[in-house]
């Protein structure tokens, strides 16, 4: 009975491994999306970027404040970038992150050059890509709606974020 319990033992062990390995697998394929992050922050206007018309969605939830945001929803049919700015939708300044999302990608991260504050309030926006998969603000372009608005949502930093369940 001992050799009995000390195999299931040995399997549970080799279980929790192979589950290790392939979060690792999945967690590091994930995190190779082509993150391409100013060091320093940019700042630009509506009026100095040019726009693109296309189609896409992006939300991005109010979340904890750090080096990353989370992108629940993206869908760039063409691939783009998702670039995160400070300020209200309404102000955008400064750029602090930005990602290449491929046409497959639906969800994922942007790192940041500089953290979220608590409190804060943050602009996402899609971006297209000029075909080098590298951010520029001057050859890619905001990507803007058939009404003409920009393809953005913002979202807060905050410490005190609901409790989701379900």
């Amino acid at each position: 009975m001992d050799n009995n319990n000390g195999g299931r033992k040995l399997i549970v062990i080799v279980g929790v491994i192979i589950l290790v390995a392939v979060f690792l697998a999945i967690w590091f394929s994930v995190r190779q999306t082509g993150v391409k992050t100013p060091t320093t922050p940019v700042a630009l206007s509506f009026s100095q970027a040019q726009q693109a018309n296309a189609s896409g969605a992006l939300d991005v939830p109010d979340q904890f404040p750090g080096m990353v945001a989370f992108i629940s929803r993206v869908d760039l049919p063409a691939g783009g970038f998702v670039v995160i700015r400070k300020g209200a939708t309404s102000t955008p300044s400064d750029i602090i992150g930005a990602t290449f999302f491929d046409k497959d990608t639906r969800i994922g991260n942007v790192d940041l050059s500089e953290p979220t504050v608590d409190g804060g309030f943050y602009v996402a926006q899609a971006w297209t890509d000029n075909g080098d998969a590298q951010f520029s603000t001057t050859t890619d372009k905001i990507i803007t709606k058939v009404d003409g608005t920009v393809l953005q949502t913002p979202f807060k930093a905050t410490k005190d974020l609901p409790e989701k369940k379900g």
